[in-house]
């Protein structure tokens, strides 16, 4: 009779040792998750960025007040004769 009572304490502790490592492993899997979905969320944040500088750049506008400014510039420094 002690020796199902032992075996039942035990079988009870191991049951609850398992539980607890399980909801821990899980809790840390979650938060894994929520850092790579931060990461994953602050990574389309400066793609977008960088997307909208580059379009910035690069538009005719302000390609043509680019060009517009360096001819200024440099006739300023070498004016023609």
């Amino acid at each position: 009779m002690s020796g199902k009572i032992i075996g039942l304490l035990l079988l009870t502790f191991l049951e609850l040792v398992c539980g607890l490592g399980a909801k821990s492993e899980a809790m840390a899997c979650r938060a894994r998750a929520e850092v790579y979905r931060r990461n994953v969320l602050d990574s389309e944040d400066r793609t977008q960025e960088y997307q909208s500088l580059l379009e910035a750049i690069s538009a005719p506008s302000a390609v043509s007040e680019r060009h517009a400014w360096f001819e200024f510039l440099n006739g300023r420094r070498s004016p023609e004769l």
